[in-house]
């Protein structure tokens, strides 16, 4: 069965989120900072009233952190199970169907810490795209 993605840079690296998960895609917004919150928690954003979590992902995932705001740059809200949290990326590709059978287990070599946060990995033309699963990130921010 075929599944629709959000794909997204963080750095030079491509990932993907699906769709039925995706509740906007929004520019960036004013971050009202929280203290005493993990480090990969930004902050507060509040969109048209509503507020949400918004979370370094790039600091979740151990990546470099080199975030230039500039016109590419977008939030994405997502929500799983009414648990919603806001993150930033570096840029929205696209939005791209993968097949089930396209989506393989994520390499051994990829780090243990970084793998545990991911669904697997789809080969689409000449990208490796790494598929987030946010429930489980989720899960953790809301704890």
């Amino acid at each position: 069965m075929s599944q629709q993605y959000v794909i997204f840079k963080l750095n030079d690296e491509y990932f993907g989120v699906n769709i039925a998960h995706v509740m906007e895609i929004i520019w960036p917004q004013k971050v009202f900072k929280v203290p005493d919150t993990p480090s990969h928690v930004e902050g507060l954003i509040n969109v048209r009233g509503k507020v949400y979590a918004l979370l370094n992902l790039k600091n979740k995932l151990n990546l470099p952190d080199n975030q230039i705001i500039d016109e590419e740059t977008k939030m994405l809200i997502i929500m799983i199970n009414s648990k919603t949290l806001a993150f930033m990326v570096d840029v929205v590709e696209e939005i791209i169907s993968i097949e089930d059978e396209e989506i393989e287990p994520v390499s051994e070599s990829v780090s243990s810490y970084y793998k545990k946060y991911l669904k697997g990995a789809a080969k689409i033309q000449d990208r490796f795209i790494l598929l987030i699963d946010f429930e489980i990130i989720l899960n953790e921010t809301h704890k």
